[in-house]
């Protein structure tokens, strides 16, 4: 994912029929059924700041 002119756009990489794009999305719907949006912002806020 980077973004470009104000927007995300997501490059997907599909390795032995796994999808990047795919893998993604159904962790975070997982996610908002578990935890809700804002939980699932806040986990991806954590992420990077370990990642700085």
């Amino acid at each position: 994912m980077y973004p470009k002119k104000g927007k995300w756009k997501v490059y997907n990489v599909s390795v032995g029929g796994v999808s990047l794009v795919t893998t993604y999305r159904n962790e975070f719907k997982n996610d908002v059924r578990t935890i809700g949006i804002n939980g699932l912002i806040n986990k991806i806020k954590k992420q990077n700041r370990k990642k700085s």
